[in-house]
């Protein structure tokens, strides 16, 4: 277990140092504030195992996680990806996929798209070192960079599976998210995924319409951000252009290559912004 404190600044160093001090598996880094992907870079850096699993701070894991999470695994598996329980406005959603197996890069970045068999989220999985370690976090952005570093370690595979366990715990702090203001970091997330678009389409031609599609569902979520926390009036334009890319993307092509669910959260975006809030955040639509 690598911990790398990043700074911190209340009790975690003493905290973690007495980890380090009582288990031999504990290895900590101290570092000064540089962000979570240099953070998860440093690491990448230092680990030495077969395998390599992220777990954010905030989050925890179940103590059989790791050993049900392995299990069937072979030396062909670059990655493999499981469901998560989100501990959420005093509840716990469980979100998980079905057992299957994928191979082939344009498959998997497919079913990356899709988003219906695994999420795109750096944690709940376990990466092959020797795939997990040719990438790094992009600290250029501060939102987003995880499923840029995801999308890049699933161009590197060859075969992936996707297990239906569910003992990664992800915790939403709703409350402190509803009082955030909204800054420029924010928008990172929909650059990154602007990237992810274009590079998956330079290198898949034939994944243009389920990354297109993709990215309008990355936009409907950026509208609601900039709709529930307070932006001012400089990040108006962004809105609007967003507003104006989905009102204009085509309902054929959004029906085709988009789930049930996605399919009508953005008509539900294209006919009320504020309606999609609302339903966003009392039926937990993004969970289930």
């Amino acid at each position: 277990i690598i911990i790398v404190e990043d700074g911190s600044t209340d009790r975690t160093s003493n905290i973690i140092d007495t980890y380090q001090l009582n288990y031999d598996e504990v290895r900590v880094i101290h570092t000064e504030n540089r962000g979570v992907s240099e953070a998860r870079n440093t690491g990448l850096e230092l680990s030495t195992g077969e395998y390599i699993t992220f777990i954010d701070v905030d989050d925890y894991v179940e103590t059989d996680y790791f050993e049900k999470l392995m299990e069937g695994v072979k030396q062909d598996i670059d990655i493999i990806c499981g469901g998560f329980k989100v501990d959420y406005a005093g509840t716990v959603i469980t979100k998980s996929y079905p057992e299957t197996q994928i191979e082939g890069c344009e498959n998997i970045l497919r079913a990356y798209f899709a988003g219906e068999l695994l999420n795109i989220n750096v944690w709940g999985k376990i990466y092959k070192a020797s795939t997990a370690k040719k990438v790094l976090f992009n600290s250029r952005y501060k939102v987003g960079e995880d499923k840029l570093y995801l999308f890049e370690c699933f161009l590197l595979s060859r075969k992936i599976i996707i297990s239906n366990t569910c003992g990664y715990h992800y915790f939403v702090n709703q409350s402190s998210v509803m009082r955030e203001e909204f800054t420029k970091k924010k928008l990172d997330g929909l650059f990154a995924s602007e990237e992810i678009c274009h590079r998956a389409v330079d290198n898949f031609p034939s994944l243009r319409n389920e990354a297109e599609s993709w990215l309008i569902d990355v936009k409907c979520r950026a509208c609601d951000e900039l709709l529930s926390v307070r932006y001012s009036d400089k990040y108006k334009e962004i809105f609007d252009d967003l507003i104006n890319d989905i009102q204009n993307f085509s309902i054929i092509k959004k029906v085709k290559y988009s789930s049930k669910k996605h399919f009508i959260v953005f008509l539900i975006m294209r006919i009320c912004p504020r309606l999609y809030s609302y339903l966003k955040r009392n039926t937990k639509l993004q969970y289930k």
